[in-house]
């Protein structure tokens, strides 16, 4: 029993609280921002410290002597497992930060990334972390964990969103491997999403006069034979129309439905086509073919597509087909 007694005892003097941290001298990292020019790491952390939003910026040769060299001008002991968002520069190279932050234990794997075309982006008054993190998963909902799935998949490949001086995502940047290859304009970007199947979304056909659709569902089917074929059924209501048709009248309705039918069918063409030209699979085409087909004899990239869209217009509460 003494032996015993010693034993328990020994136990709570030994394992000590060497990594305890009162709440008090904790500051929690929102974001950080990454960049590299002349083979040095440039970060920049934003902390959130008894509800003010600050900065501290360090400089070094690796990324952990950049992040350490930041932490000199901060009292607290940084906390970075609600980190919310990742911010990198074009020049930033990307396989060796991303593993940097997966292999980290300290880091949680749901924040989100994105490609900032400028690095002043920090706002003292705002929780900048916070509403990128918002921005970002209504733009493109992958985050970090799933962004790092795709880079290690040899077969499929993925994009991030660029973030432009007002803090809107109208662009992506395109990547084969770890390597950026080209970027998706707005038009692009917004195919991409229908293609990934993402609802609450807004199309617009035309300029002057248009018309504006919300995308309510999307079924989405695959199918792979001599072809490929893409098909999408559209469920959508109308938001805005200013063409002089009438969103309750029957044959205005059918015109409006073939007529964004035609241009998606178009805009998804126009973006195979491109990711053709750069053998960049970011919708998992590769994969399925592997499954399919147990080699990878023939890629995405080697077929020729079929495409059909067929959008269907709710008004009332009644599906017009």
């Amino acid at each position: 029993m003494k032996k015993l007694i010693i034993l328990i005892l020994s136990i709570f003097f030994l394992t000590g609280c060497a990594n305890y941290h009162e709440l008090n001298d904790l500051g929690i990292v929102s974001s950080i921002l990454v960049d590299y020019k002349d083979n040095l790491f440039y970060t920049t952390i934003e902390v959130i410290d008894e509800e003010e939003f600050k900065t501290y910026s360090g400089i070094g040769n690796s990324l952990t002597n950049a992040l350490n060299n930041a932490l000199i001008g901060s009292s607290k002991y940084l906390y970075y497992a609600h980190l919310n968002a990742l911010i990198l520069t074009n020049n930033v190279p990307i396989e060796t930060t991303l593993d940097y932050f997966l292999r980290s234990p300290e880091t949680n794997n749901t924040f989100y990334l994105c490609i900032t075309e400028k690095t002043d982006i920090y706002d003292q008054d705002k929780n900048m972390g916070e509403t990128l993190k918002n921005i970002l998963e209504r733009v493109y909902k992958d985050n970090f964990f799933d962004t790092i799935k795709k880079l290690k998949d040899k077969n499929t490949d993925f994009v991030l969103p660029i973030l432009d001086e007002d803090l809107k995502v109208s662009k992506l940047n395109l990547y084969k491997g770890n390597k950026m290859v080209t970027t998706l304009n707005n038009n692009e970007l917004n195919t991409l999403k229908l293609l990934f199947g993402y609802e609450e979304l807004y199309i617009k056909n035309g300029k002057d006069d248009y018309i504006e659709l919300s995308v309510n569902k999307i079924d989405k089917k695959i199918d792979i034979k001599e072809k490929i074929k893409i098909s999408l059924d559209l469920e959508t209501t109308v938001r805005q129309i200013t063409t002089g048709e009438e969103a309750n009248n029957i044959k205005d309705v059918k015109k409006i439905q073939k007529r964004y039918n035609k241009e998606i069918e178009n805009n998804i063409y126009e973006l195979i086509d491109k990711l053709k030209t750069y053998q960049v699979d970011v919708l998992g085409i590769n994969n399925m073919l592997l499954n399919k087909f147990h080699n990878m004899d023939k890629h995405f990239y080697d077929y020729d597509f079929d495409i059909e869209v067929n959008t269907h217009i709710n008004k009332k509460g009644l599906l017009i087909k």
